[in-house]
C-alpha cells in the first residue's frame, strides 16, 4: 500500500569500560576496494575503533516514511543485512551475513508475516554473497552476487540465483569471467540486465549482462567502462529505458592495489541495453 515500507541493514556495536555493549545508529563506510586476489566490491561497510561488531536490524513505516520503528526479530546470528525485496506487504526476502560454525556464512531469508521473522531459504556454503535481490512475480525472483574461493590460488565468480516456487529451491547459473554482480532490474517478466564488475586480466571494468529468457541464460552487453564498479542498474517497467551507474576510480599513489573515488558515472540507454550513453 502506500503507506507501508521497509527498511534493513545493521547497527554498531559499542564497547566501553564503563558500559555495557550498546546499539547506535546505523553506520556506513564508502570506499573502494580492489586487489586482483579479492571480490571489487562498492564496501559500504567499515568499522571505527570503538566499534567491535555490528547487528542485523529492520525497521518499518506505517506513514509514509515519516517515522521508522524496529519490527520483529532478525535471525540472531546475523551480524548485517545487504539487499531486500518485498514482492507484497507480507512476502519479502533479505540476504544477511551470518555466524555460522566459527565461520561468517551470508543467506538468503524469506518473511511472511511483512518482517516480524525471517527462516532461512538458501546456503550453499561461506563463500556465497547476494548483493540484489529482484522477484519479478510472487514466485520468480533472482539474486546476483559472488562465489569467493579463498584456496591456494583465490578465485571470483559472479553467480546469479534463481528461484520459480518463492524461495524454496534456487539454481545457480555462475559465471567465471565476472568478478562479481552487483544489482539486477527487470523491465518485463522476460527481460532483465545485471550490472557488475569482470575478471579481465588486472584491469577492472564496469560490464551489463542481459536475458531475454526470464532469467534462463544471461549474455554480456558489448557497453563497459575500464576502471569503473557499476553498482547499480534500474530499468522502468515495460520500457527499453534504463539507466546504470557506478564509480570510476583512479589508483592511489602511495597504496598500489587500492583505488580511490574519482567520479559518479551514470549511462542511459533507450534500446533494451544496445546502445548506452554516458557521462
Amino acid at each position: 500500500n502506500n503507506y507501508t515500507g521497509y527498511s534493513t541493514g545493521a547497527y554498531n556495536i559499542l564497547s566501553s569500560v564503563s558500559k555495557p555493549w550498546q546499539f547506535s545508529k546505523p553506520w556506513q563506510f564508502n570506499k573502494i576496494f580492489y586487489s586482483s586476489q579479492k571480490p571489487i566490491v562498492l564496501n559500504k561497510y567499515g568499522i571505527t575503533d570503538s566499534v567491535v561488531g555490528t547487528k542485523a536490524f529492520f525497521l518499518k513505516t506505517t506513514n509514509s516514511g515519516l517515522s521508522w520503528f524496529p519490527y520483529g526479530s532478525m535471525p540472531a546470528n546475523s551480524p548485517y543485512a545487504i539487499c531486500m525485496h518485498f514482492v507484497n506487504e507480507l512476502t519479502g526476502f533479505i540476504s544477511a551475513e551470518r555466524f555460522q560454525n566459527t565461520i561468517f556464512a551470508q543467506g538468503i531469508y524469506k518473511t511472511t508475516n511483512g518482517g516480524f521473522n525471517w527462516s532461512l531459504v538458501y546456503s550453499n556454503s561461506d563463500t556465497l554473497t547476494v548483493q540484489s535481490l529482484k522477484f519479478i512475480d510472487n514466485n520468480t525472483g533472482f539474486a546476483a552476487g559472488y562465489d569467493y574461493f579463498e584456496n591456494l590460488t583465490p578465485s571470483i565468480q559472479g553467480i546469479i540465483l534463481k528461484t520459480t516456487n518463492s524461495g524454496t529451491n534456487w539454481t545457480k547459473m555462475i559465471y567465471p569471467e565476472v568478478n562479481n554482480f552487483t544489482d539486477i532490474s527487470f523491465t518485463n517478466n522476460q527481460t532483465g540486465f545485471s550490472c557488475g564488475v569482470d575478471n579481465s586480466n588486472d584491469i577492472f571494468r564496469g560490464i551489463v549482462y542481459r536475458t531475454t529468457n526470464s532469467g534462463i541464460s544471461w549474455n554480456k552487453l558489448t557497453y563497459h567502462l575500464d576502471t569503473t564498479i557499476f553498482d547499480g542498474i534500474e530499468f522502468y517497467p515495460a520500457s527499453p529505458v534504463g539507466f546504470v551507474y557506478g564509480i570510476e576510480s583512479g589508483e592511489d599513489s602511495l597504496l598500489p592495489g587500492w583505488f580511490t573515488y574519482e567520479h559518479l558515472v551514470i549511462a542511459k540507454t533507450t534500446d533494451y541495453g544496445l546502445t548506452w550513453q554516458d557521462n
